[in-house]
């Protein structure tokens, strides 16, 4: 989890939740432990640890630096949240606002908070 608001963005994204390389060995740790076969569902593995798939940790946890950095009274902090926003807006797919602004549309009308990403 260490960073993971900045390094798993990329990850954020619905239909990636099994994908990832961590998620997949996480996974297979818990098949192990628990004794079961590796074609066992996902999901059934993980409720019947009581647990989330790593991508929603790692969504809380890169929405609490989001609204971290949006509430930030630091100029320069704004100044590089603006300039990573403009950025994406020109093309680049790599920004770290982009892929934040491509997760938040996954939500329950997601269309909303995609274009409430500007600031004041």
């Amino acid at each position: 989890m260490y960073a993971s608001q900045i390094w798993s963005t990329q990850f954020l994204k619905h239909d990636n939740g099994f994908s990832n390389p961590l998620q997949v060995a996480h996974m297979a740790f818990l098949k192990r432990i628990l004794g079961i076969k590796s074609t066992s569902a996902n999901w059934c593995v993980l409720r019947e640890c009581a647990q989330e798939p790593l991508q929603f940790y790692w969504f809380r946890s890169a929405v609490n630096f989001w609204n971290w950095m949006v509430d930030s009274n630091s100029n320069t902090l704004r100044d590089v949240m603006k300039a990573d926003i403009s950025l994406g807006n020109s093309g680049a797919s790599i920004c770290w606002t982009i892929q934040m602004k491509d997760a938040f549309g996954d939500l329950q009308n997601g269309t909303v908070y995609r274009s409430d990403c500007v600031f004041v």
